[in-house]
């Protein structure tokens, strides 16, 4: 059985991107790679049960774990594999 897709593009939504709101990530939607997500982490935390995955996009909550003022990085593990961006 071969193993997940490689990792789409991950890109940030920039509008309402303000500490308080929900954080959207959109990705040209690869469903291999979508449902072999196993966690989302923000500063080396889990932030899994509170995010939603759906078609072409991760959405975060709002306040889950980013912090104003600071560059915050997004870790999004898949069987084996990892695909990282910073959100500044």
């Amino acid at each position: 059985m071969p193993g997940p897709s490689i990792p789409p593009m991950l890109m940030l939504d920039l509008a309402d991107n303000t500490l308080g709101n929900a954080i959207e990530i959109t990705f040209p939607d690869a469903s291999a790679w979508r449902n072999a997500i196993t966690d989302i982490k923000v500063n080396d935390v889990s932030v899994k049960d509170k995010c939603k995955v759906e078609n072409g996009k991760i959405i975060i909550e709002a306040g889950e774990r980013i912090t104003y003022c600071k560059t915050n990085m997004l870790k999004i593990h898949q069987l084996q594999k990892k695909r990282m961006m910073a959100r500044h």
